[in-house]
């Protein structure tokens, strides 16, 4: 069946922002290697956590390119692989950009202040946080042209023959995209908290140390595996992922309603900070709420996704194994 136009539109945007993500990646390993060559940073901490920061950036952003570039081109071949492979990078891309949106809205109404001693423009921030807004409006746009596009009836013959029904009981989309979101993060932020002094924050208590540390690996870990688990299509990664949100969204609630949320909070990055950033926490506790409210939608999307798409996920985890089929 012909391509139409619109389909090689995604496919032309998403490998400009593929070749463009590639790139990214290859400046931040070009700053990576720089730092090898810096014995200490301008504000003399150690240049090893900033170079294994950008090191780790730049293969990210390297794999996120190839994947993109990729699922481009097997779109334009009309492989359906590559079109549910573009719906989650949709799902990602417009998931990403809405918090992305959040943070630049509040940046614009309620901007950061400077450093001591540092002058910055008066209202300086609130243009960087529109001009952030606007970048961000532009990816859940492209994100959401994906996913409502790629899920169209006549899209879809395309990928799968005209007149041909699509296989009942196929991998919810919407699971799909939390699947690897689970997995992706989950990755990323083990090298992240064991290189960082964050102490855990449970239910209204903090853990120091490594045990924090623990804590976090251990939710972390949790996370890979529910996610590599809904990829292959287990009913009990369905049940844990459920689990997972709701005792999240219990941790965030109880760590914000505890009396005391805005000293623990501030202490936190009290701890978390170098001593030459301390004046950071104190300003940061006028964020609080917001960054409830941001992680209260983080978790609660995904947790209304697996719920109401529960029985669909289950009807394709049951479905009985087909021969493979040349797309």
């Amino acid at each position: 069946m012909k391509r139409s136009a619109g389909v090689t539109a995604i496919a032309v945007v998403a490998i400009i922002g593929g070749a463009l993500t590639c790139l990214f990646a290859l400046f931040a390993a070009f700053a990576a290697v720089m730092m090898q060559h810096m014995p200490q940073l301008p504000d003399k901490a150690p240049a090893a956590l900033p170079t294994a920061v950008l090191g780790v950036e730049a293969a990210v952003f390297l794999g996120i390119g190839a994947w993109t570039i990729a699922s481009a081109i097997g779109l334009l071949r009309l492989k359906n692989w590559a079109r549910i492979s573009i719906l989650v990078l949709g799902g990602l891309l417009a998931g990403f950009a809405f918090f992305g949106l959040l943070g630049a809205v509040m940046m614009t109404v309620m901007p950061i202040p400077a450093p001591p001693g540092k002058e910055v423009p008066h209202g300086f921030m609130a243009v960087v946080g529109a001009i952030m807004a606007a970048w961000c409006l532009i990816q859940m746009a492209v994100g959401i042209w994906w996913l409502v596009l790629l899920n169209r009836k006549a899209v879809k013959e395309q990928f799968l023959g005209e007149g041909v029904t699509p296989p009942v009981g196929g991998r919810p989309v919407s699971i799909a995209v939390i699947a690897w979101l689970m997995t992706i993060s989950g990755v990323l932020t083990i090298p992240f908290y064991l290189a960082t002094h964050y102490p855990a924050m449970l239910f209204g208590m903090v853990i120091h140390g490594w045990p924090g540390k623990a804590f976090y690996v251990f939710f972390s870990l949790a996370s890979v595996a529910i996610g590599i688990g809904l990829l292959r299509l287990k009913p009990l990664s369905h049940t844990l992922a459920v689990w997972f949100y709701v005792f999240g969204l219990v941790n965030l609630a109880a760590n914000l309603l505890v009396p005391g949320a805005h000293a623990r909070f501030e202490a936190v990055l009290q701890e978390a900070l170098r001593p030459e950033q301390a004046w950071m926490a104190t300003s940061a506790r006028s964020f609080l709420w917001f960054g409830f409210v941001c992680g209260a939608v983080a978790i609660a999307l995904p947790l209304w996704f697996l719920v109401t798409r529960k029985q669909a996920y289950l009807a394709a985890a049951n479905q009985p194994l087909r021969s493979p089929q040349t797309s």
